[in-house]
């Protein structure tokens, strides 16, 4: 049996990429005295401009070079993770590497990429190709001992408010005293090292939290983050919750309290097609917040909308946002519920209101004015800290769109693609808001970049904004062909275990059936 141990063998491998002409071959040699284990796991990424090189398996395949994609003229980043022996076998240690190199436009040649160790901030980010999700099997097997319940964080790094919960919540200092009942572990739900787990608790949206005991079984959830407070209040209850074990039995087995309870919780977090079921179990339910709320949500009536800005004006807004059919089939009653948002509303909760109001008028002045006052609400929360902003930045520039102000939108977005070179997020903001600008070589410019950045569920995305950006070029044939590349490059997920996917995958597959319109 292979030993793995962390013996202070620290010299690190060295990696080479070899070309001539468009064959280019990439080899991993161990250090002096080592040999690379021929059993223990490798992953090895490579990301460039034009290619993603993606390797995963035993060391026995480093054993050999590797051909690999015609990598002239670039500039290579990556990580590189294996298992490294004495030459007698009997100590061994997992290792970890950062790769960076340039690779030259000549015919021919051969250059060995600069291996370091990564970086602390690179070695515990949650986020990217290099996540796993060793940090859930570890906080399972921690929560066996600890007798904690186990908090599972499906979250993506582009998402704002999964951002703003890692800030206010689940990164924050002092950490909050309610994580201490707790195991907690974020995993990446754009990296299929993740897509088990989401699979295996329907996961389809972000960020969603989950309370789960040491033997896998749920407990709760949360989809979307409801605020530091209401975020808190639920941590408190939700380890000896029931609700999990109420939905999986099904409405037919709920009482109507309990299906009143479930109705809310899916119209709250987005899913109110869910929520028709619960609804209609909920006949003899005591009366309150939750059951008008859902009822608001799905049969929107002047009634219940009267009832919560006169019992529970806290949940207007929500109210509100949840009833926008009310705002065509009764304006005054629904435009009270906005009134007493309005009224309650404290930070960016104004910016909520000011633009539900933009969003029921037509086009013109009076909109484009309360679009720059949400704009004004959320630049005033802005600390000048750039990971405290980040959550702010997307729904800004938005804003600033939306008031008129597309160089403004350009110029934040532009600004946070500096800040955050390593990632893809604001170019797949920045991409789609220049090709409406009607700047289709810069949004392509963007996108490049975007999938040079980007691993898995957000390659299809970044990939589809460059399909989108080369149609408006007049090159559809070329966006045909680099999304069908990406839709083979890719594993289809099962049908129906990850929706986002699903959804990313069909979009590309419009762009290969020539479905794309022009610029779309």
């Amino acid at each position: 049996m292979l030993l793995l141990t962390t013996a202070a063998l620290a010299a690190p491998p060295t990696v080479t990429v070899a070309w001539k002409k468009e064959a280019s071959t990439l080899a991993v040699t161990a250090p002096a005295g080592e040999k690379v284990a021929a059993d223990a796991p490798v992953a090895l990424m490579l990301r460039s401009a034009l290619a993603e090189i993606r390797i995963e398996g035993s060391g026995a395949l480093l054993h050999a070079p590797l051909a690999v994609p015609d990598l002239r003229g670039t500039e290579l980043q990556g990580e590189l993770e294996v298992g490294l022996c004495n030459l007698d076998g009997t100590i061994c240690r997992p290792t970890r590497w950062s790769l960076q190199g340039q690779v030259s436009s000549a015919t021919r040649g051969t250059v060995a990429l600069a291996v370091s160790e990564p970086s602390s901030d690179e070695e515990h980010r949650p986020f990217g190709p290099q996540a796993n999700a060793s940090g859930a099997d570890e906080a399972f097997a921690r929560a066996k001992s600890s007798g904690r319940a186990v908090l599972l964080d499906f979250s993506a790094v582009w998402c704002p408010p999964c951002n703003l919960l890692g800030a206010e919540v689940l990164h924050a200092d002092p950490q909050p005293e309610e994580l201490d009942a707790y195991e907690v572990a974020v995993l990446d739900a754009d990296n299929r090292a993740s897509f088990e787990l989401k699979d295996r608790y329907d996961i389809g949206s972000y960020p969603t939290v989950l309370v789960v005991a040491a033997d896998g079984t749920e407990k709760a959830r949360m989809v979307g983050y409801p605020g530091r407070e209401a975020m808190l209040a639920w941590l408190r209850t939700a380890p000896g919750s029931d609700e999990a074990a109420v939905v999986a039995a099904g409405p037919e087995a709920a009482t109507p309290d309990q299906a009143a309870h479930v109705a809310y919780a899916l119209v709250s977090q987005g899913d109110g097609d869910e929520a028709g079921p619960w609804l209609a179990r909920t006949a003899g339910a005591t009366d309150g917040v939750e059951l008008r709320l859902a009822r608001l949500a799905l049969e929107p009536t002047a009634d219940d909308a009267a009832w919560i800005a006169e019992h529970a004006p806290d949940r207007a807004l929500l109210a509100a946002m949840v009833s926008r059919e009310l705002a065509e089939k009764d304006a005054t009653a629904w435009r009270r519920l906005v009134d007493v948002a309005a009224r309650v509303a404290r930070g960016t909760e104004q910016a909520d209101v000011l633009e539900l109001t933009a969003d029921q008028l037509p086009e013109g002045p009076e909109q484009r004015a309360l679009y720059e006052g949400a704009a004004a609400v959320v630049t005033a929360v802005l600390t000048g800290v750039p990971d405290e902003d980040k959550p702010w930045i997307g729904w800004l520039s938005h804003l600033h769109e939306a008031a008129g102000h597309p160089d403004r939108a350009v110029r934040l977005l532009e600004d946070a693609v500096a800040t955050w070179p390593d990632e893809p997020t604001f170019d797949l903001y920045l991409s789609p808001l220049l090709l409406r600008l009607e700047r289709p070589e810069e949004a392509l410019a963007s996108a490049r970049r975007a999938v040079s950045l980007s691993w898995d569920d957000n390659k299809l995305r970044a990939v589809a904004a460059e399909a989108d950006a080369l149609i408006a070029l007049d090159r559809a044939e070329e966006a045909r062909t680099l999304a069908r590349t990406e839709l083979e490059a890719q594993p289809a997920p099962e049908p129906g275990t990850n929706r986002r996917t699903e959804r990313y995958r069909a979009r590309l597959q419009k762009v290969v059936d020539g479905e794309q319109a022009r610029g779309g």
